[in-house]
Protein backbone atom coordinates (compact mmCIF):
# COMPACT_ATOMS: atom_id res chain seq x y z
CA UNK A 1 0.00 0.00 0.00
CA UNK A 2 1.59 3.11 -1.06
CA UNK A 3 1.88 5.35 2.43
CA UNK A 4 1.02 8.73 0.40
CA UNK A 5 -2.48 7.59 0.78
CA UNK A 6 -2.80 7.42 4.34
CA UNK A 7 -0.59 10.48 4.63
CA UNK A 8 -3.45 12.45 2.67
CA UNK A 9 -6.05 10.89 5.11
CA UNK A 10 -4.79 11.94 8.27
CA UNK A 11 -4.39 15.98 6.42
CA UNK A 12 -7.62 15.34 5.10
CA UNK A 13 -8.90 14.19 9.31
CA UNK A 14 -6.50 17.26 10.40
CA UNK A 15 -7.31 19.92 8.23
CA UNK A 16 -11.10 19.11 8.86
CA UNK A 17 -10.58 19.26 12.66
CA UNK A 18 -7.90 22.68 12.14
CA UNK A 19 -11.07 24.38 10.20
CA UNK A 20 -14.18 23.50 11.95
CA UNK A 21 -14.51 27.31 12.68
CA UNK A 22 -14.91 28.10 9.34
CA UNK A 23 -17.70 24.84 8.94
CA UNK A 24 -20.63 27.46 10.09
CA UNK A 25 -19.43 30.21 7.18
CA UNK A 26 -19.58 27.04 4.83
CA UNK A 27 -22.90 25.63 6.30
CA UNK A 28 -24.76 27.04 3.97
CA UNK A 29 -22.78 25.21 0.90
CA UNK A 30 -25.28 23.19 -1.11
CA UNK A 31 -23.29 19.98 -1.37
CA UNK A 32 -20.55 18.50 0.38
CA UNK A 33 -18.29 18.61 -2.59
CA UNK A 34 -18.68 22.26 -2.89
CA UNK A 35 -18.06 22.66 1.46
CA UNK A 36 -14.92 20.55 0.11
CA UNK A 37 -13.75 22.90 -2.64
CA UNK A 38 -14.50 26.14 0.18
CA UNK A 39 -12.30 24.00 2.85
CA UNK A 40 -9.07 24.05 0.24
CA UNK A 41 -10.02 27.71 -0.69
CA UNK A 42 -10.13 28.75 3.00
CA UNK A 43 -7.01 26.64 3.88
CA UNK A 44 -5.07 27.79 0.66
CA UNK A 45 -5.47 31.37 1.72
CA UNK A 46 -4.91 31.07 5.39
CA UNK A 47 -2.12 28.44 5.73
CA UNK A 48 1.58 28.92 6.09
CA UNK A 49 3.53 26.58 4.47
CA UNK A 50 6.72 25.93 6.11
CA UNK A 51 10.18 24.45 4.45
CA UNK A 52 12.68 23.53 7.59
CA UNK A 53 15.29 22.18 4.96
CA UNK A 54 18.67 24.03 5.33
CA UNK A 55 18.74 27.12 3.26
CA UNK A 56 21.40 25.81 0.95
CA UNK A 57 18.35 23.16 -0.21
CA UNK A 58 15.57 25.43 0.07
CA UNK A 59 17.86 27.88 -2.66
CA UNK A 60 18.36 24.98 -4.74
CA UNK A 61 14.68 23.93 -4.93
CA UNK A 62 11.56 24.55 -2.83
CA UNK A 63 7.76 24.88 -3.24
CA UNK A 64 6.08 28.00 -4.44
CA UNK A 65 5.06 30.52 -1.61
CA UNK A 66 6.99 27.92 1.24
CA UNK A 67 8.41 30.10 4.39
CA UNK A 68 12.15 28.49 5.04
CA UNK A 69 12.81 28.50 8.78
CA UNK A 70 16.12 25.59 9.32
CA UNK A 71 15.02 23.05 11.68
CA UNK A 72 17.66 23.69 13.97
CA UNK A 73 16.72 27.42 14.22
CA UNK A 74 12.89 27.14 14.71
CA UNK A 75 13.28 27.43 18.57
CA UNK A 76 14.60 30.64 18.16
CA UNK A 77 12.28 31.99 15.16
CA UNK A 78 8.82 30.32 16.02
CA UNK A 79 7.05 33.87 16.07
CA UNK A 80 7.76 34.46 12.39
CA UNK A 81 6.10 31.26 11.72
CA UNK A 82 2.85 33.35 12.52
CA UNK A 83 -0.13 33.14 14.14
CA UNK A 84 -0.91 30.27 16.35
CA UNK A 85 -4.38 29.82 14.87
CA UNK A 86 -3.40 29.58 11.54
CA UNK A 87 -3.19 25.98 10.29
CA UNK A 88 0.85 25.29 9.19
CA UNK A 89 1.54 22.51 6.42
CA UNK A 90 5.20 21.80 7.20
CA UNK A 91 7.71 19.49 5.00
CA UNK A 92 11.43 18.74 4.40
CA UNK A 93 13.70 16.48 2.24
CA UNK A 94 13.00 12.85 3.90
CA UNK A 95 10.28 13.53 6.86
CA UNK A 96 12.52 13.68 10.01
CA UNK A 97 12.71 17.11 10.19
CA UNK A 98 9.25 17.87 9.23
CA UNK A 99 8.53 15.71 12.25
CA UNK A 100 10.54 17.33 14.54
CA UNK A 101 9.32 20.71 13.26
CA UNK A 102 5.44 19.32 14.18
CA UNK A 103 6.59 18.78 17.76
CA UNK A 104 7.72 21.85 18.39
CA UNK A 105 5.24 23.86 16.74
CA UNK A 106 2.50 21.68 18.53
CA UNK A 107 4.36 22.07 22.04
CA UNK A 108 4.46 25.72 21.48
CA UNK A 109 0.68 25.78 21.20
CA UNK A 110 0.41 25.76 17.38
CA UNK A 111 -3.13 25.05 16.93
CA UNK A 112 -3.12 23.06 13.40
CA UNK A 113 0.19 21.41 12.31
CA UNK A 114 0.32 19.29 9.44
CA UNK A 115 3.50 17.41 8.83
CA UNK A 116 3.46 16.70 5.27
CA UNK A 117 6.74 14.84 5.18
CA UNK A 118 8.82 14.50 2.11
CA UNK A 119 9.07 17.80 -0.27
CA UNK A 120 7.67 15.16 -3.05
CA UNK A 121 4.81 14.05 -1.22
CA UNK A 122 3.94 17.96 0.04
CA UNK A 123 3.95 18.27 -3.83
CA UNK A 124 1.89 15.91 -4.50
CA UNK A 125 -0.45 16.59 -1.61
CA UNK A 126 -0.95 20.37 -2.76
CA UNK A 127 -1.95 18.98 -6.05
CA UNK A 128 -4.45 17.01 -4.69
CA UNK A 129 -5.90 20.26 -2.71
CA UNK A 130 -5.56 22.86 -5.37
CA UNK A 131 -3.06 24.27 -3.72
CA UNK A 132 0.10 25.90 -5.67
CA UNK A 133 3.22 24.11 -4.89
CA UNK A 134 5.85 24.31 -7.86
CA UNK A 135 7.95 27.02 -8.89
CA UNK A 136 10.64 28.90 -6.61
CA UNK A 137 9.75 32.78 -7.24
CA UNK A 138 7.35 33.71 -4.84
CA UNK A 139 8.62 31.95 -1.82
CA UNK A 140 10.24 33.79 1.55
CA UNK A 141 13.29 33.20 3.05
CA UNK A 142 13.05 34.70 6.05
CA UNK A 143 16.00 35.77 8.67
Amino acid sequence: MDPSWLNNMFLAAALTAGLYGSWRWLSGASSSLARDERLTRELADRAVLLDVRTRAEFAGDHLSGARNIPLNELPTRMRQVGSKRRPVLVYCLSGARSRGARRQLEAAGFETVIDLGTQRSARSTLAQLRMPANGASDAATER
